[in-house]
Formats: structure tokens, sequence, C-alpha cells
């Protein structure tokens, strides 16, 4: 197989790097704290793009950068999916980032955590306490004991 999977953490860790080199290419620069924020200057103002997985936000003050990093965007990643959302209020990771009003920016979680009063509140009516919902089979937390040991097997590097 030559490809990762979509869901898996190969995958986003691809996707992370694919991404990476093309904003790097386009001239941003990464932030020091959180690789995942990218910033470029254009036209006297921060371009700023944050990312997480799949989901990308752009910010800057004029929408016309906007459109024209989009375009830059899918050229260099040759227009593998990549949809862009435009409007006064965006959804990206559980926050409501609302900039409806004029030099105002409101932000709310309420929808993503009435979503996570709601399957607590199921998981302890039917006490699924322990459970977590992922893509993967349980086959892949079953433990193999004939397995040799990792930690002897692997080699472990530490960059500062």
């Amino acid at each position: 197989m030559n490809k990762s999977l979509y869901g898996t953490l190969q995958g986003a860790l691809r996707f992370w790097e694919d991404l990476s080199t093309s904003l790097l290419g386009l001239g941003f620069t990464r932030n020091p704290y959180d690789w995942c924020v990218t910033n470029k200057e254009v036209m006297g103002t921060q371009l700023t793009i944050l990312f997480y997985v799949d989901d990308i936000k752009m910010s800057h003050v004029k929408e016309s950068v906007l459109l024209d990093t989009v375009a830059e965007l899918k050229k260099v990643r040759q227009n593998k999916q990549l949809e862009c959302e435009q409007g006064d209020i965006h959804d990206f990771l559980g926050v409501t980032f609302d900039f409806s009003t004029k030099k105002n920016l409101k932000l709310r979680m309420d929808g993503y955590l009435r979503e996570v009063v709601e399957e607590a509140d199921l998981r302890l009516k039917t006490k699924q306490r322990d459970q977590a919902n992922t893509h993967a089979s349980m086959e892949l937390f079953r433990i193999d004991s004939t397995s040799p040991d990792l930690k002897k097997r692997m080699l472990i590097t530490t960059v500062q």
C-alpha cells in the first residue's frame, strides 16, 4: 500500500507533512509554539493559517488575499479535495467563530458542549462508561502476548 488511509494516525501525519511543505513553499513560517499554525505577511498585514488533521482555517483582513491563497493552495496541492467556505460565521473544531459584528469576534462552543453532554448522558444510561467512539475495530486493541517487546527493538531519538 503506497497511500495512508483516512482516519489513521499515519494519514493525519502524512496530511500534516504535505500541507506544511506546501505552506512553507508558499513563504509561510511556522509558529514556534504550535506547528499547526503558520503566518505570512501579505499587503502589510498578517495572514494566518491554522490546521488540525484535515481542517484548515485562514484569516486576513482582505478577502482577496484569502481567495488568492486558496487558489495558490489548490494549484500547489493539485486540487486535492480542498473546499473553501466563506462567510461571517464558521465552525472550526467545535468552536463557532462569529465575525458578523464589525470589529467584534464572538466565540461559542454551545453546540459542541451539548453533543458532549448528550453523549455522556447516553453512556451513563447504557453503562458504557469505559468505551470511547473510534473508527478502529476492537481487533486493534487486542494484545498479542507472543509478540516481541518493542522496547528491545526500537531506537528512540530525541531532538532539543
